[in-house]
């Protein structure tokens, strides 16, 4: 395993501004050798320190969204077959 120059680092950080952890990931394994495990743990990390550093450069975090889209659905659904029960 190597250590990621300043040139790829700042690559893993574009990529991580723009909102693209998959392709952060792809680029650790392809320069380091890590494995997949490895490189997520290791561009989380980072991610973590960019956003408390650059908070306004961050793209928005997507925790949670999952849990809302469900809850309106079942909102949705629920007041659909109301209507339809009427």
């Amino acid at each position: 395993m190597e250590d990621l120059s300043s040139e790829q680092l700042e690559e893993v950080e574009s990529f991580l501004f723009a909102g693209q952890k998959i392709q952060a990931i792809k680029a650790v394994r392809e320069s380091t050798g890590m494995g997949l495990a490895e490189s997520k743990d290791f561009v989380e990390k980072h991610e973590r320190l960019l956003r408390d550093a650059y908070p306004d450069k961050m793209p928005a975090s997507k925790a949670g969204c999952g849990a809302a889209s469900l809850i309106f659905l079942a909102m949705t659904l629920g007041a659909t077959s109301l209507y339809l029960c009427l």
